[in-house]
């Protein structure tokens, strides 16, 4: 026998997440959109010592590998990507699971409209070790 109450929980948590995945997309694209127009091209602004807004547009996929390739054929991957993961988030029944999942789809989402857009990614979040040559890949929200 089919428990009523869990029936509606999971249409809430569908809601919520609904509603999360098109805040997260809209904080994403903001955050870009302020990032290209007030940052200068591979220009560091210091926020604290170890952290930068350094805008970049990433012309591959994660942590700028495979650059090289059509953005066609980045597009076409990443639809079946989130293709899969939208799949993922239906077959999961835990609410944390699904909320963490509809974050990524937002992320994905957002890098999506990026690629139709600019052919790239925009990146802007730069962590590094103080009075180091050392940075972790350049990221977005």
């Amino acid at each position: 026998m089919k428990n009523p109450y869990l029936a509606k929980k999971n249409n809430q948590t569908h809601w919520f997440c609904i509603l999360l995945g098109l805040l997260s997309v809209i904080i994403d694209q903001a955050s870009k959109i302020i990032a290209v127009n007030y940052l200068d091209l591979h220009i560091p602004v210091c926020i604290f010592p170890f952290l930068n807004f350094t805008l970049t547009f990433n012309t591959g996929i994660s942590f700028g590998m495979l650059n090289t390739h059509d953005s066609t054929l980045l597009i076409t991957v990443s639809i079946i990507c989130l293709i899969l993961i939208i799949w993922a988030y239906l077959g999961f029944k835990d609410a944390i699971e699904r909320i963490f999942l509809t974050l990524v789809i937002g992320g994905a989402i957002g890098n999506l409209i990026d690629r139709f857009i600019h052919k790239a990614v925009i990146d802007f979040i730069d962590f590094c070790i103080p009075n180091s040559t050392w940075h972790f890949p350049t990221f977005n929200v």
